[in-house]
């Protein structure tokens, strides 16, 4: 009985080799049959080729203030910076949302181009598997952006690629819009009110102007002498001339000066808040890309799949490996039937 549990462990761990060795007509037409399915397997499949857009995203910068803003110092150098691992993690955000995929699934029709039943209550789910399997983004060790599609038909392939880059811009424009206008709304809002405001009080200034009131205070000194000396003359005509003139004096020139000193600071917040309505402006209504294109895809002159000769290796390998496993275990349980009887 040791013997025989001895022999079985010498088979199995040092003499797989010899035994390979002692079946090679078996083993040899195993592989030679793999390698001629997996050949003829492989021609079957459609080539697949692959485009590529490497871009670099560009640096997060407030447009506004880096062109209007005098004296801005940001920790970018500018709006034509290249962004950092922050800004390509966004971007790729952007490439795996599912705006970009309805509008690449939209514009070239890959239901059908993909060949699935639109009446299937799956074909959601068959499309997300054709789209996860032919489209790829990835951040490369330089943070750029890697943008790959593989398709049958080559020149397709670039034009999705492509396509898929120039979405970067309207969606990521898109969304910082939105957020924007509302931002320009309420500047615009408040700026026109503080408009109108600021022109009532010019409106008033310029009544009192008229009136003379603007130089209250060296026309009140000259009024109450030229009073005092027409009542000291008896010049009760001209005396009542002037009294009237230093009523309207003592009557409005208070207020002339609260208007004065209101407008002059409301005109300092209109030029602060026109300046802030200026940039919303500018954030609301901008539309510069967001990103840096370095290499454009372009129609693949050579098939990226199948790669036969990589799947003949990997079949003709796997048949070997499992036609020794199943040999060795139907010896193995022949042998022991054999002990048992």
């Amino acid at each position: 009985m040791g013997n025989k549990k001895k022999s079985s462990f010498s088979f199995e761990s040092d003499n797989i080799f010899f035994y390979i060795i002692r079946r090679w007509r078996f083993f040899a037409a195993v592989v030679i049959a793999a390698v001629l399915v997996s050949s003829i397997v492989s021609l079957l499949i459609p080539p697949r080729y692959k485009s590529t857009v490497i871009l670099f995203p560009a640096a997060s910068v407030p447009v506004s203030q880096v062109l209007l803003a005098p004296g801005y110092s940001g920790s970018r150098v500018g709006i034509t910076s290249f962004g950092e691992e922050e800004e390509a993690e966004q971007v790729l955000q952007i490439l795996n949302s599912e705006v970009i995929r309805d509008a690449v699934v939209k514009q070239f029709n890959l239901m059908e181009h993909y060949g699935i039943d639109t009446s299937s209550r799956t074909k959601r789910t068959q499309l997300l598997g054709e789209y996860k399997k032919n489209f790829s983004f990835r951040r490369t060790e330089f943070l750029s952006i890697e943008i790959s599609v593989l398709d049958k038909d080559r020149q397709m392939a670039a034009d999705i690629a492509n396509y898929v880059a120039s979405l970067i811009d309207s969606v990521m424009n898109g969304m910082k819009r939105a957020r924007a206008v509302k931002a320009y709304e309420i500047v615009a809002r408040e700026y026109e009110d503080l408009q109108k405001h600021v022109n009532m009080l010019q409106d008033s200034v310029e009544y009192m102007r008229k009136m003379g009131i603007p130089d209250y205070g060296t026309q009140i000194e000259v009024l109450t002498d030229q009073y005092a000396q027409a009542l000291i003359k008896g010049n009760s005509a001209a005396a009542r001339t002037l009294k009237e003139k230093l009523d309207l004096f003592n009557q409005f020139g208070s207020r002339y000066i609260a208007l004065r000193t209101n407008l002059d600071l409301e005109t300092r917040q209109l030029n602060e808040l026109r300046n802030r309505y200026i940039q919303a402006k500018v954030e609301a209504e901008q539309d510069l890309p967001n990103k840096f294109i370095v290499d454009s895809a372009v129609p693949a002159e050579k098939k990226s799949k199948p790669v036969r000769w990589l799947i003949v290796v990997v079949s003709s390998f796997s048949a070997f490996i499992i036609a020794l496993i199943a040999l060795l275990f139907f010896e193995n349980l022949w042998k022991k039937i054999r002990r048992e009887i």
